[in-house]
């Protein structure tokens, strides 16, 4: 894979960075790995590489969310990852492209920055990371709030199917917990906010 020219990571802690910057593996994504504090500075840079993946800790978007839809409307062919590492509202989340969190394992985070930066080359993602149909319906209804029991019941499947598609779900994905995958459900289109709203 072709390598990008640079991850940018919007957040003040050092401690946080550098441990992203550590579990990244820049030499397998991008040229270089580089801290940014400030929106201002984000922009700096991306006018110079435009072809960026810029992860961001959500937290700070909500108090610069103009700045934030500012940037995501003029620099189209950047893409945002969210860095959470706390409850961070849905609504905000929906507007990055893939999420990764502080209690994802290393390789989950590699896999994720992976699939963005093919998304945005245009390379081909392989078909097994691609959900099925049923799959797709199981991920909807736990993102709404359905248990094991109840997907199976509303699907007309047994508790162990539903069981067998929550773990290839996980696989292909990379993501093990319900919060995480409602995440990924709300920023890949599967549900919206409302469902998620209306059902808890």
């Amino acid at each position: 894979m072709k390598l990008i020219a640079s991850i940018l990571i919007l957040e003040s802690s050092s401690i946080l960075y550098e441990g992203l910057a550590q579990v990244l593996q820049p030499a397998q994504h991008a040229r270089k790995v580089k801290q940014i504090f400030s929106f201002q500075e984000l922009e700096s840079c991306l006018e110079l590489h435009e072809d960026s993946v810029v992860l961001i800790n959500p937290y700070s978007v909500q108090y610069n969310l103009k700045e934030f839809q500012q940037l995501r409307s003029k620099y189209l062919k950047v893409s945002l990852i969210a860095f959470c590492h706390w409850h961070v509202d849905p609504k905000i989340i929906s507007q990055f492209d893939a999420v990764i969190t502080v209690q994802d394992t290393p390789e989950m985070i590699n896999h994720t920055v992976s699939q963005v930066i093919q998304a945005k080359k245009g390379d081909p993602i392989s078909q097994n990371l691609l959900l099925s149909d049923r799959e797709i319906e199981v991920l909807q209804l736990l993102a709404q709030g359905f248990t094991n029991k109840q997907i199976a019941d509303h699907l007309n499947i047994s508790v162990h199917t539903v069981n067998t598609h929550r773990k290839n779900i996980s696989q292909k994905t990379g993501i093990k917990s319900v919060s995480g995958l409602t995440i990924y459900a709300v920023t890949n289109n599967y549900v919206t906010i409302d469902q998620i709203t209306l059902a808890h």
